[in-house]
Formats: structure tokens, sequence, C-alpha cells
């Protein structure tokens, strides 16, 4: 599974997609997940309703907002995969976390939900014929092979990683 040619996504996914290693992408897909898990495992109920500043979300709303992002995502790889050429709309990631309440939602479900979604787009990949990565659609106005697609969910997941990472654990 080759890295995406810039023609294949819309500019401002570059940095999502320059966290990803330059290895099978296959392989660094279940990697993120196992090492995102293994970190957030270990959180408490309350320390995952920590902000690092009052505006900003939670690691509750930080593990939900993946949880979405991937969802939203599949769907769009999913839909390109099978030369859908229905245009996707974009969204608000702010409404989506805002209207979510996933700080009323046990930290724990919300890992168990994490793994359940990344192991069936985990399968989806793993399922997916190699040609239909080079297929293309529309979502948010900007065209994107379904091979960007899963890049960018690998990077995106790793972007908020970082974060958590490095903001909410000083």
């Amino acid at each position: 599974m080759n890295f995406p040619e810039k023609d294949e996504y819309a500019g401002f996914y570059q940095s999502y997609l320059n966290n990803l290693k330059p290895i099978d992408f296959r392989i660094q897909f279940a990697e993120i997940s196992d090492e995102i898990t293994n970190f957030l495992s270990p959180i408490t109920e309350d320390k995952s309703l920590f902000r690092y500043l009052p505006e900003k979300w939670s690691i509750k709303e930080v593990v939900s907002h993946l949880i979405e992002v991937e969802r939203i995502f599949s769907y769009r790889a999913l839909t390109f995969s099978r030369n859908d050429e229905t245009e996707i709309p974009g969204f608000e990631e702010n409404d989506y976390v805002r209207n979510g309440f996933a700080d009323q939602i046990p930290f724990i479900n919300l890992i168990e939900e994490y793994n359940a979604v990344r192991k069936s787009t985990l399968l989806m990949l793993q399922n997916m014929p190699e040609e239909f990565l080079t297929r293309t659609g529309i979502a948010n106005k900007n065209k994107m092979s379904v091979n960007a697609v899963f890049h960018v969910i690998g990077g995106h997941q790793i972007h908020h990683f970082n974060i958590i990472r490095d903001r909410y654990f000083i």
C-alpha cells in the first residue's frame, strides 16, 4: 500500500500524513491502534475528564472524536471504493463533540468502542482489493482516493495521540 500522491488528497491533510512512517501502512495502521489503546487504558475515569485548558476537549472527547472521524472517513473509503459518485459533505468536528456528550460515557466504553471501530476499519482495509485503493470520490468538495482516506485516518489518530501525550500529561 503506497503512500498517497499529492493529487490524491487536499493539501490540508498533509499535516496528518506527515505523522506517518515510511513503512507498510497496513502494519502501521494496526500498530497505531495498539499504541493508543495501551496508552489510554490505564487512564482513570477522573483523569479522562481532564482538559489542559478550559476551552479544550477532555480526553474522553478526544477519544470520541477519533471514533467519529474514523467512522466518517471509513464511510468515505467505502463509498469511493464502490465507485459511488455521490458527493459527501464535510462535517463540523466541534459540533460533533459538543453534541456527543462523551464526558457522560464511561471511559472504558469509549476505549472499547474505539477498538471496535478500528477493528472494523482494519478488516475493511485488509479485505479490500488493491485496485480499489486508487478509486476516488468527492468529500467536503475535495477529490480524494481510497488510499489517501485510510492514510488520513492513521495520520489523524497519531496527531491527536501526540496532543494527548504532550499536552494532557505534562
